[in-house]
């Protein structure tokens, strides 16, 4: 991933600061800020919850870095210093997600060919109060049929190690009813590949785990209300760990991740505004648990000029393929 020499992308990019991709009947739509993906759609199905403009406080489609999550408090210790984020959840007195989600990213650039169609975007995150480390983490967005792959890159350009954790918030679609109407995720079930759910004090962050029962098979989501974490993934034969929501229109999204993705957490988006509440459920890829910097549970320490690579993806696909339901 990397800027092509004497090529400029500034025409790629929109007024709005987006850049929109199309390959076959796929749509993507990438915006700046945050490197957030803003729409996915197939054909005249949307794969992801389509972004609500102004609305920040959902972090639709966003990448989550240097941390995500929560640190709770913003307070943590690093190398025998402590350090404090600012707290931009007040109402659980947290450091939420990390610095990368309201700021734009650099647009590297777009590509395409008989192939694939393709963005780059950086984010040179420079040292800030509570975080004085510089990683610079660079994501590609392609398009790949019925859905997009997503390759993310954080390097350590700093020069001494930091603590490290990468994650993703896309709201996958709860799609339509069999009449057209718009459904909810109460129409719909998740398969997650989960063994343990973590159980979380007031302010969502871990003290203790469970068994995550019922969510290999299918967890209907009914009346739930769900902001949780899980972890102890199961790896399929594909080497993936595998989210599958199925929808009433007969689609199924199914989100695919390295194992490297071994920390997961699913909002059903109840504290969003009525019109968008439930009608799209974020179900993110992590690295680390919650609190990471302070319990350590999947935490990546960087050395100086160290790197690290993840890759991801999304497909919607007829439910009755491979035998899904």
């Amino acid at each position: 991933m990397h800027e092509s020499p004497g090529r400029s992308v500034d025409n790629e990019v929109s007024p709005h600061n987006e850049v929109s991709l199309h390959r076959g009947a796929t749509t993507l739509v990438v915006a700046r800020r945050g490197a957030a993906v803003q729409v996915l759609r197939v054909g005249d199905r949307d794969v992801f919850q389509p972004a609500v403009p102004g609305e920040t406080g959902a972090f639709t489609g966003c990448v989550l870095t240097p941390w995500p999550n929560r640190i709770a408090d913003g307070r943590y210790r690093f190398a025998g210093v402590e350090y404090q984020l600012p707290i931009n959840e007040p109402e659980t007195g947290s450091a939420l997600h990390g610095l990368g989600w309201d700021v734009d990213w650099r647009v590297l650039d777009v590509g395409s060919d008989d192939k694939t169609e393709y963005v780059d975007l950086r984010l040179d995150a420079t040292p800030v109060d509570g975080y004085p480390f510089h990683v610079v983490t660079t994501v590609r967005y392609t398009l790949v049929d019925d859905g997009i792959r997503v390759d993310a890159l954080a390097e350590n350009v700093g020069r001494q190690p930091c603590p490290y954790a990468l994650g993703f918030h896309p709201y996958l679609s709860a799609g339509r009813t069999p009449t057209g109407g718009e459904a909810s995720v109460d129409d719909c079930t998740l398969r997650l590949g989960v063994r343990r759910r973590f159980l979380t004090d007031a302010r969502q962050i871990p003290v203790g785990d469970v068994a995550a029962d019922g969510w290999l098979d299918g967890y209907p989501l009914a009346g739930r209300r769900l902001d949780d974490g899980f972890f102890d993934v199961v790896v399929e034969n594909d080497g993936l760990v595998h989210a599958r929501l199925s929808r009433p229109d007969g689609f199924v999204v199914d989100l695919w991740a390295e194992p490297v993705f071994a920390f997961w957490q699913v909002y059903t988006g109840d504290k969003r505004a009525a019109a968008y509440a439930r009608r799209g459920i974020a179900v993110e890829p992590m690295t680390a648990a919650p609190n990471a910097f302070n319990n350590h549970q999947g935490l990546l320490i960087l050395a100086p000029g160290e790197s690290f690579s993840a890759a991801w993806g999304v497909t919607l696909r007829p439910a009755d393929a491979d035998g899904w339901a």
